[in-house]
């Protein structure tokens, strides 16, 4: 039976909004050839209308689980409208795109050194992929095209079965935690 990511529990330390809508962006990239990745836009209504202090415990699937992958998870408040998914592909396009040329290029790369991928290497791939994210979601979220805030930079995301890592973000106002299981579906 496949398993998947979920995120088990969010929580608002703080915010300048009375409440916050929040969601995520999640990108997973496989470390075997092709080095097939995904880019996938998390909003459920579950993520609506946080308050300072308030802790949610959410069971929300976030993606196919694979031992081969990594995983890179941005934070973003939703103003206005949810800048990928309301204002058209094109943003979520944007990000995709720079997520892909990052990884597949850096996968490529180590393929043709050669051995394994290693513990570092697969942060540090994530730190590549961070990069990308965060430059296309600052180009996209920047007004007048958007008015979504990203919260922090994005983050690896280490897991396996049995551990609940913690993600925490801070900034433009916001601050929260959010815990990650894998489970079975």
């Amino acid at each position: 039976m496949p398993a998947h990511v979920y995120v088990d529990q969010t929580t608002c330390r703080s915010s300048v909004d009375s409440s916050d809508d929040i969601y995520l962006l999640v990108f997973r990239g496989s470390t075997q050839p092709p080095f097939h990745n995904s880019m996938s836009v998390i909003h459920p209504s579950a993520f609506n209308d946080f308050e300072d202090g308030e802790s949610r415990g959410n069971d929300i699937r976030i993606g196919r689980y694979f031992d081969t992958s990594v995983y890179v998870v941005a934070l973003l408040e939703r103003d206005a409208d949810n800048d990928f998914l309301d204002n058209g592909a094109q943003f979520i396009d944007l990000v995709r795109a720079q997520a892909n040329l990052a990884w597949v290029t850096r996968m490529g790369a180590l393929s043709i050194a050669g051995g394994g991928i290693s513990e570092s290497q697969r942060e540090s791939s994530a730190d590549i992929v961070i990069t990308a994210i965060d430059g296309a979601v600052g180009l996209a979220t920047k007004w007048p095209v958007g008015d979504d805030d990203k919260i922090g930079r994005s983050k690896y995301l280490r897991i396996a079965p049995g551990q609940e890592p913690v993600l925490s973000y801070s900034g433009n106002g916001g601050s929260y935690r959010i815990r990650f299981k894998v489970k079975p579906n």
